[in-house]
């Protein structure tokens, strides 16, 4: 085991990454496989398979689909980590700064900074209207520059 018991490696999000390569990878074994089984989808589209075809999966040569892996490993640790903690550094430093300006419960600068997130780093009218009514405009002014400078800075 590569991984302390109870940690999930997050391949997943490389893969979704670029989903065409994991297809073909899969498909790089069982397209060609597709033209040696016999089948045919009943009522609901499941498949069933009317030939024998154990000896196609008794000795299958897995060679692309580990290589496929390591690389999907290798991205995870060299760019999808790095951007996750890059992102934590911001998020940090973005909530110590908030929570220098104004006294805010976690929960409520965690929604300010997921709404800025989703909107180019602005505070929307209607979620002002329906989450921060208690805040001035020079307040929010000051909180969307505070998201500007950790997040969109270049």
């Amino acid at each position: 085991n590569s991984t302390p018991e109870g940690v999930i490696f997050p391949v997943s999000s490389t893969i979704l990454n670029n989903l065409q390569k994991y297809n073909d990878c899969l498909e790089s074994y069982s397209k060609p496989l597709n033209h040696l089984i016999d089948y045919e989808l009943d009522d609901e589209a499941r498949m069933i398979v009317l030939t024998e075809t154990q000896q196609y999966y008794r000795f299958i040569d897995m060679t692309k689909m580990v290589e496929y892996l390591y690389d999907c490993i290798t991205d995870t640790i060299e760019i999808s980590f790095i951007e996750e903690l890059e992102f934590l550094v911001k998020l940090d430093k973005t909530k110590k700064d908030i929570q220098e300006l104004i006294d805010m419960p976690d929960r409520k600068i965690n929604l300010f900074i997921t709404i800025c997130k989703n909107n180019n780093g602005n505070l929307s009218i209607n979620k002002r209207k329906a989450q921060f009514t208690e805040l001035t405009d020079e307040e929010v002014e000051k909180l969307e520059n505070i998201y500007k400078k950790h997040f969109l800075k270049t």
